[in-house]
């Protein structure tokens, strides 16, 4: 049995650029627009990599994969750590929990405005008929958030692959 590798696109819409990056800013928003929409795609890689800390009560440098050092109770997605880059599909920006104020538990293929842990490196199925868009942020980390750099990569795989 051969293996076929998998013809990952790099995703590009409208008014975005891929990968999105950010730079010497501060963040006060919820949820940060990464990718606005895409068609025909089953499922999404996404690539991280940079350095965030909260502005105030500090907790040190984090990066895409979190730290250790944030209370559970803070956080949006329990089996992700403190810091950690996650993302939602669908939903809201505005919206300051994941969905309805609930926390998220990861699924096989992820529930419109559920949040997931995204990390330095994932690969997500995507619901039926999904066509954005994706939303990053930082897992239990208090606004405003000082981001040094962050660039988010994401690819997707077209059906029927």
């Amino acid at each position: 049995m051969s293996i076929s590798p998998i013809p990952w696109t790099l995703l590009s819409t409208a008014g975005a650029a891929n990968p999105f990056t950010l730079t010497n800013i501060d963040v006060v928003t919820p949820w940060i627009l990464a990718c606005s929409s895409w068609r025909n795609i089953t499922h999404l890689q996404i690539e991280a990599q940079g350095v965030w800390r909260e502005v105030d009560d500090p907790i040190g440098d984090c990066g895409p994969d979190g730290i250790q050092a944030v209370p559970k109770e803070q956080i949006m997605v329990e089996k992700c750590q403190p810091g950690a880059l996650i993302g939602k599909l669908g939903g809201s920006s505005a919206a300051l929990g994941p969905a309805s104020g609930t926390k998220s538990t990861p699924e096989p293929i992820l529930a419109e405005c559920t949040a997931f842990a995204i990390g330095s490196f994932c690969i997500v199925a995507l619901p039926k008929d999904c066509l954005g868009p994706l939303y990053v942020s930082f897992n239990g980390l208090t606004r405003p958030v000082h981001v040094d750099s962050l660039s988010v990569t994401v690819k997707g795989a077209p059906s029927g692959v």
